[in-house]
């Protein structure tokens, strides 16, 4: 991820995540040019654990979010997000609330850029899982809350003393999961590229976990830094993988940004830092080690591809009108992009698509950007 260049976002840390509440709503009216949407229904589901949900939905086409990194949708049909400074927030009832806090950081030290906050957000059942940075500059951890009729309960950090790396960049951080059960969280190479291919680094990876954290597996490597993650409803992971700006001794600025449709699978290793993109070589390496992506921006040396973005975020699987394909958002164009096959990505033409994309309850695609969550 190469985005919120030159942000200038502070952050007060506290010592562990908190919980917090707050009804005030934060919504939108729909701009001029776009005709609101019907609210979405919310869609009631069996409870499991006696905290019977708060009601869900969408207000019309458009909801006030202060840089909303991530989405997810709970069973029950309740959007939650993922502000960067570290606040998850639900709409319910009819309001936007906070369902819970994280201390994390989104500057470097001394106010620089960063790629460090809140940055990624998963639900399954009636837990909520989030990714953060945390304030020491070196770590970053997963927290697990049950949510018990919208009240964030229960917080335990199932994952702590992930890599972050020394300087700005590449934290990976996003969350999914899997059809199976299993959660999948995204880790970026730190700036260390040798790292990303080295077993037993967790730099550069998708790391598979049991719900609660425990039977940690290295699920794909080889990666710079994955800020996308989702998958087919078989089980077929896929990622967006942003490309090399000059790092590693590649002769590039910004090139080469990736989707990566991994499979069902463990073991897939892609080919940073031995190639890049269409797997060329630099730097003096004699072979690409690993697999190439299923799709590269180019850039560089090279033709840029068409289309052609920087730095890939969010990522879904869409039923509805782009039915079984991928769709992805990039940080660069604030558009949505369709994965059709090897070598194929098509521009929809959606707009305000920066950060995340998820396909809701409804059907409907859920796009997010600096100041807003749209329902299109």
């Amino acid at each position: 991820w190469r985005g919120c260049r030159g942000c200038r976002i502070s952050d007060s840390p506290s010592p562990s995540p908190s919980v917090s509440a707050s009804p005030s709503p934060s919504v939108l009216a729909p701009p001029p040019s776009r005709a609101a949407a019907p609210a979405s229904p919310a869609r009631p589901a069996p409870v499991s654990n006696g905290c019977a949900p708060p009601s869900g939905g969408f207000p019309g086409s458009q909801l006030a979010a202060s840089t909303p990194v991530a989405l997810a949708w709970s069973p029950d049909g309740r959007l939650f997000w993922a502000e960067r400074t570290g606040a998850v927030r639900v709409f319910e009832g009819g309001a936007v609330r906070t369902f819970a806090t994280v201390s994390t950081v989104t500057t470097e030290r001394g106010g620089g850029y960063s790629e460090r906050g809140l940055l990624g957000l998963a639900t399954s059942g009636s837990y909520v899982f989030a990714f953060y940075s945390n304030p020491d500059y070196a770590t970053q951890s997963i927290v697990r809350w049950t949510d018990c009729a919208g009240a964030a309960t229960n917080a335990v950090v199932i994952a702590s003393g992930l890599p972050a790396g020394t300087d700005c960049c590449h934290k990976g951080g996003r969350l999914a999961v899997s059809p199976d059960g299993h959660l999948f969280a995204t880790i970026g190479d730190n700036h260390v590229p040798s790292a990303a291919q080295v077993a037993g680094d967790l730099r550069g990876k998708v790391i598979r976990f049991n719900l609660d954290g425990g039977g940690r597996t290295t699920w794909t490597s080889g990666l710079r830094n994955p800020f996308g993650i989702a998958f087919a409803p078989d089980g077929s992971l896929a990622l967006t993988n942003n490309g090399p700006s000059g790092d590693a001794t590649t002769p590039c600025g910004s090139c080469g940004d990736e989707f990566d449709r991994v499979g069902t699978g463990p073991g897939v290793m892609y080919q940073w830092p031995t190639c890049w993109g269409y797997s060329h070589q630099f730097g003096g390496n004699l072979a690409c080690q690993g697999s190439g992506p299923q799709y590269s921006t180019e850039g560089g040396p090279y033709a840029k591809s068409s289309p052609y973005f920087v730095a890939p975020t969010g990522l879904t699987w869409s039923t509805q009108e782009y039915g079984g394909h991928f769709l992805f958002c990039a940080y660069s164009t604030q558009r949505m992009y369709e994965y059709v096959g090897q070598g194929v990505v098509a521009d929809t033409g959606v707009g305000g698509c920066r950060y995340d994309v998820k396909q809701g309850p409804d059907g409907a695609l859920y796009t997010s950007t600096d100041g807003a969550i749209y329902r299109r």
